[in-house]
């Protein structure tokens, strides 16, 4: 089953946020949402609409109709049930709107580098071609026989992770993505990130701590991360005190152990969670807006460099040939 556009998710959050705000019921939310948009989309959303009206709930719905991911429809069982469905669905667009607002700057500013990219690959050989050296059939293989293996080379690194995903290499993976540097810490500070406001949302409607957070894990989407915090539940079903334990975990470590105190203290857990939720969902929010400006500006550095050495080699060939 094809999956919705990062484009598609943004605005289908939104639209049921709105809706939803509005007072609507989900069920004809839907049949409104799926009037517009590609024949996919439309399909998938007037599926769920046809999915609640047989008794299925909306997130077991989603995922069924393919809008939603399996963490997404947990996420959204979960704030159904806090009566946080409104809330979560912006969360859910403001999330996407960021992942296409980052893709679409990262396109926007490497137009340029791969344009000079191609005319310096068809120029490196092209000397060559002139002069005899190789004929056209070596020309064309040196040229086009590059672009599309630097093609397929981008699209095999994009795909990867979900190749690996879907042969079982999930938690590798995810394992190797926490050790990279300074990405490697954003994604952790993401995992507490979706932790911290499921576990908010379901202390905050009166679910016990023992329920919400093995219920919050499973809506973590880092595999590694889920089982570091499986590993904290464990120990406080072993009676080790709730906060003392999240708080011990090397995930918390810093601003988020400092909430889980200032909860504990102040006895509104729930709020101080949720506050820092959306304060993290914030300072991450920027710093991939940063990393969409900067990513171009190194990789374009890159090909000057790069560039630079062919010339200085093309150079050293000429005066190399004008002494022989």
């Amino acid at each position: 089953m094809k999956k919705l556009s990062l484009k598609q998710k943004m605005q289908l959050f939104y639209q049921l946020a709105v809706l939803e705000e509005s007072g609507i019921p989900v069920t004809k939310a839907l049949t409104t949402i799926s009037k517009s948009g590609p024949g996919a989309f439309k399909r998938k959303c007037a599926r769920t609409a046809k999915l609640i009206g047989q008794s299925y709930d909306l997130a077991s719905a989603g995922s069924e109709a393919g809008i939603f991911s399996e963490s997404e429809a947990r996420v959204i069982s979960l704030a159904s049930a806090a009566g946080r469905t409104p809330e979560t669905f912006r969360l859910f667009a403001r999330y996407y709107e960021d992942k296409v607002t980052f893709w679409r700057k990262i396109v926007s500013n490497m137009i340029y580098p791969v344009l000079i990219v191609l005319i310096a690959i068809f120029i490196v050989s092209l000397p060559a071609l002139v002069l005899g050296d190789i004929s056209l059939e070596q020309y064309l293989m040196a040229t086009i026989g590059l672009v599309v293996e630097i093609a397929v080379l981008v699209m095999l690194f994009f795909k990867l992770p979900a190749i690996l995903r879907f042969i079982g290499f999930g938690l590798p993976l995810d394992w190797l993505l926490l050790r990279l540097p300074i990405f490697g810490r954003k994604l952790e500070r993401r995992a507490v990130q979706q932790f911290t406001y499921l576990v908010s949302i379901m202390l905050d409607a009166g679910v016990p701590a023992m329920t919400a957070v093995p219920e919050a894990i499973k809506g973590v989407g880092n595999h590694v991360a889920k089982r570091s915090l499986a590993n904290s539940m464990k120990k406080i079903e072993n009676g080790e005190p709730f906060v003392e334990t999240l708080a011990a975990n090397r995930l918390f470590r810093g601003i988020p152990a400092e909430f889980l105190h200032t909860g504990a203290a102040s006895g509104n857990i729930p709020e101080l969670m949720l506050r820092y939720s959306r304060m993290e969902e914030e300072a991450l929010a920027e710093f991939w807006r940063q990393t969409s400006i900067w990513i171009p500006r190194i990789i374009y550095f890159g090909i000057v460099i790069f560039l630079a050495i062919i010339i200085i080699k093309m150079g050293t060939a000429v005066f190399s040939n004008l002494n022989y």
